[in-house]
């Protein structure tokens, strides 16, 4: 006998939706314009979903001209956009921001990069190449919408202005007063409550002395004599710090060398 391989059927809800299944939700002239102009969409994957944001052949995009697809249903859709988003052709620098979960080695789980939300800022100038920082837009995935964001200046005659995205509002700041790495990963380590409940909090001079960042821009001469003694002080604390661990060290070896007798025998 000759046995023939039939294939198993594809169940309904693993095959694939062509075009049309995929657009059933989009008005006719937004399929339309979907489907004549298919591979003129820039392509960013989020969480539970893509953002398909027109995009011209010199890089131009435009913002109002944008789609998104879901990824568990395939299905096409127009994303909520207000009415500040410019529909002609503009240049944009990306700014992707990105949720990323570190994995786990023991249980065999792999870092990911989920990008939560992307900004889109104008460019002024391509030759040389110029950011215009008070037109900022933003699309983000869990509301699903295309927003332009106000930015405010702080300060006077800034020398370096740079974009500082923050949790009560996106400013432009002068590069010399925005704090760190440092002090971010400091704040967050061992600080959080103190340092960043309250945005406008001034970081003290004790604060530049912990990370090593002084003399600073804006401490008085008074503050900048006191720091000296206040790195005296730092690092005394951190050399008693280490001769504590190393103590601690110390008897965990003492115990490592004890014999393993079984707790019976010590009785």
């Amino acid at each position: 006998p000759v046995l023939e391989v039939v294939p198993a059927p594809v169940p309904e809800q693993w095959r694939p939706k062509t075009f049309d299944e995929q657009t059933v939700e989009l008005a006719p002239a937004d399929k339309e314009a979907l489907a004549r102009n298919r591979q003129g969409y820039a392509v960013f994957p989020m969480a539970g979903m893509e953002l398909l944001v027109s995009e011209l052949p010199d890089g131009r995009m435009c913002l109002a001209d944008s789609f998104v697809l879901n990824t568990f249903d395939e299905l096409f859709s127009r994303p909520s956009i207000s009415d500040e988003v410019p529909h002609d052709p503009r240049m944009f620098q990306l700014l992707p921001w990105e949720h990323t979960n570190t994995g786990d080695t023991l249980k065999r789980i792999d870092p990911k990069v989920t990008l939560m939300r992307m900004y889109f800022v104008g460019v002024s100038s391509t030759e040389p190449h110029e950011v215009d920082m008070s037109q900022v837009y933003s699309f983000d995935c869990i509301e699903r919408c295309l927003v332009r964001h106000t930015v405010t200046t702080l300060g006077d005659n800034l020398v370096d202005p740079v974009l500082r995205i923050r949790d009560d509002g996106i400013f432009i700041e002068d590069a010399a007063r925005v704090p760190g790495m440092a002090f971010v990963a400091e704040g967050f380590a061992g600080h959080p409550e103190e340092q960043y409940s309250n945005p406008d909090k001034e970081f003290n001079i004790r604060d530049y002395v912990r990370m090593g960042m002084w003399p600073e821009p804006g401490l008085s001469a008074e503050e900048q004599a006191q720091l000296p003694a206040l790195t005296a002080v730092d690092e005394a604390a951190q050399q008693d710090a280490i001769e504590e661990r190393l103590e601690e060290l110390e008897l965990m070896e003492e115990l490592d060398d004890m014999p393993d007798v079984p707790a019976v025998d010590m009785v």
